[in-house]
């Protein structure tokens, strides 16, 4: 029995000191907005991080705090799924959706893995989510993003966020390589 889990932006609460010492521990809250889905990927590091990948189902809003330990549970809102808007430029979603498969390419090396997330890449928002998330670096901005209703207004950010990234297919970037050896 699968349940969906809502992931989101970690923002820092507040820093208390630990017993005196000069080490902080740093409490912190998710963002008000967060996707949730199904995890289709569950992975722990060494380190305790974890890596989860989602089958993006939707957008809530978070509410008031139920349960705190193990994990947080939050009472939440569904907020409402993006249109598919009829107008927005063709040839940025062709670039997000290379941009996107080459990242897959090169880094999900399992076919398994790969399927299953090719699996969930259904709309164009989809695929536009799933490049923000992986390849936007600055937390606010991949907020902001998520946050969006409108599929326009992602596509043109995400697309100008994207500018100066130039996609190639590994074999060409493998024959790049190459090439330079010889």
């Amino acid at each position: 029995d699968e349940k969906p889990i809502a992931v989101s932006l970690a923002q820092p609460l507040s820093s208390h000191p630990i017993y005196g010492k000069n080490i902080s521990k740093i409490q912190y809250r998710p963002s008000q907005i967060s996707g949730y889905g199904i995890p289709i990927i569950v992975e722990q590091y060494e380190n305790n991080a974890i890596k989860i990948l989602i089958k993006g189902m939707g957008r809530v809003k978070l509410h008031e705090l139920v349960q705190n330990l193990p994990y947080p549970c939050f009472k939440a809102e569904y907020l409402k799924n993006l249109t598919e808007d009829l107008i927005y430029n063709q040839n940025y979603v062709d670039r997000i959706n290379s941009i996107l498969q080459t990242w897959i390419s090169v880094n999900i090396t399992n076919s398994i893995e790969q399927e299953a997330f090719y699996s969930n890449l259904k709309t164009t928002s989809d695929i536009v989510d799933y490049v923000a998330m992986l390849m936007i670096h600055d937390r606010d901005i991949r907020q902001l993003i998520l946050e969006s209703d409108s599929l326009f207004e992602k596509v043109s950010m995400v697309n100008a966020l994207l500018e100066g990234y130039r996609y190639s297919p590994p074999c060409s970037r493998m024959f790049r390589f190459l090439s330079q050896r010889n």
